[in-house]
């Protein structure tokens, strides 16, 4: 067994270094390797069945970003191929594809196995939702084209790495065809920063290396051409460098990556490549770059129409407020006012007993003193009567 996985590993040692002289080759002529990313929609099939749309499935954050309703389900047009049977029908970004010939479509597998049991020339009916209605249209099918090998450097990179998987950095150096000794090193790690002119990745030691991205550096996702900035800090990367320059850095894993990045996932699990001169493969990069962009723009409208609404509501709510607390002060008043009304009728009653029970008494003691004067004089004149007698 140990001899058969050194005689492996052997093997994929001549098969990089055969396959990276091609690639010192191909680079010293201004070529690059044959490859391309897949089209999101299929490239099971060459010659089958071809819609030309790139989807993704509804996911609740685009669903919110949208602004669309929970019964709502289906595939997001990212967009369309130009050209491609979905163009012309007039299906675009941002249209939700809800059937095709009446299978519900909630997973991009099931448009795949829909378009592959299909025939070019098919016509097929799509329902989709655009602008809170429903609609229908038809479509006649076209023509998967073929996709080409996959590029031989890379296939004999992967062999290496699966032979060696806990590689540091590998370097080999090697005589091309003119005789000239060529330095490649193959270094794994992780992307720490990335911008149009340099690239910092970490290897697996911890140590950091910085390189030029230059004219002739290719982007990778496993075995698929992609745009450099689709590219991610955290990603896990093989990056290749021949004589000290950049020639390729080649994506192996999302890694730690926190943004959704659509192309790179798409490249990492097709199953298939295209020509690197096809079209509708640049079609593609661009059309996720700019449903990117639409899906960013979307958010920020949706955060700040948000803000509005809760701005708004706030308003509404003090307004609310202010509107019961008045409302809650004036029954206070009221009850208070009416409570001092009761009172002040209560004290003048009160009053006006008061002053009856004095004036009653007053007029006692009125009528007890004139009563008593009264006497008094009767006493004299009989006292006076009594002496003349």
């Amino acid at each position: 067994m140990k001899v058969r996985k050194l005689t492996l590993a052997l093997f994929a040692v001549l098969a990089l270094s055969l396959s990276m002289l091609g690639v010192a080759s191909a680079a010293a002529r201004g070529q690059d390797a044959p490859a391309d990313t897949t089209n999101a929609e299929t490239q099971l099939h060459p010659g089958g069945a071809y819609l030309g749309l790139e989807v993704t499935k509804l996911t609740n954050i685009i669903r919110r970003i949208l602004g669309l309703p929970d019964e709502v389900d289906g595939l997001v047009v990212m967009g369309s191929h130009p050209g491609s049977p979905a163009a012309e029908a007039g299906l675009r970004r941002a249209d939700v594809m809800l059937s095709i010939d009446g299978h519900v479509l909630v997973e991009p597998s099931q448009l795949k196995r829909f378009l592959n049991s299909k025939a070019p020339g098919d016509v097929v009916e799509v329902h989709y939702f655009r602008d809170d209605a429903r609609h229908a249209v038809k479509v006649t099918l076209g023509e998967i084209p073929a996709p080409q090998p996959r590029p031989e450097w890379l296939k004999k990179l992967h062999v290496f790495l699966r032979a060696f998987p806990n590689t540091v950095d590998a370097t080999l150096r090697l005589l091309d065809d003119d005789g000239v000794v060529k330095t490649f090193v193959v270094t794994p790690g992780t992307v720490l920063r990335i911008s149009d002119a340099q690239i910092g990745v970490e290897d697996r030691v911890g140590e950091t290396h910085v390189y030029d991205i230059v004219d002739d550096t290719v982007f990778y996702a496993r075995y698929n051409r992609i745009r450099p900035g689709v590219v991610q800090p955290g990603m896990e990367v093989v990056v290749l460098t021949v004589d000290g320059t950049l020639r390729a850095v080649v994506v192996t894993g999302r890694g730690n990556t926190s943004e959704p990045t659509p192309e790179v996932d798409a490249a990492l699990t097709a199953d298939e490549i295209a020509d690197a001169n096809d079209p509708q493969v640049d079609a593609r990069g661009q059309i996720v770059a700019e449903f990117e962009a639409f899906l960013g723009a979307a958010r920020q409208q949706s955060d700040e129409a948000k803000d509005s609404r809760n701005a708004a509501d706030r308003t509404e709510r003090a307004a609310k407020l202010r509107a019961q607390l008045d409302e809650r002060i004036a029954k206070v008043r009221e009850h208070f006012a009416e409570r001092f009304a009761n009172l002040q009728t209560r004290l003048d009653e009160r009053e006006t007993k008061l002053r009856e029970q004095l004036d009653q008494r007053e007029a006692k003691l009125r009528e007890r003193l004139q009563n008593a004067g009264e006497q008094s004089n009767d006493s004299t004149e009989s006292d006076g009567q009594d002496q003349a007698a």
